[in-house]
């Protein structure tokens, strides 16, 4: 369980549409991205997709309206999180 969320906020990863509508967003990245957790804003884990890739695209569908945190996690190991709307 997440109790706080300290933002680490890597400029070179971009999540977008933020706001998310349609339930898709994208994220791209300069390194591979390993591993993407989707956590709600009460800290629970909602979605985790492993992958190796640069960029990925998701489909939230399903996903309730409100503030979720995206935390990607890159190839060299560094974390990055960054906050969701999802409309």
């Amino acid at each position: 369980v997440i109790s706080s969320v300290d933002e680490v906020v890597n400029p070179l990863i971009k999540c977008y549409p933020n706001p998310a509508v349609n339930g898709n967003f994208n994220i791209s990245a300069p390194l591979e991205i390993e591993k993407i957790s989707v956590i709600s804003i009460n800290g629970c884990l909602i979605k985790q997709i492993s992958c190796v890739a640069g960029s990925y695209d998701s489909n939230i569908t399903g996903l309730a309206q409100g503030i979720y945190i995206v935390e990607v996690k890159l190839r060299d190991k560094s974390v990055s999180r960054e906050k969701l709307i999802v409309q």
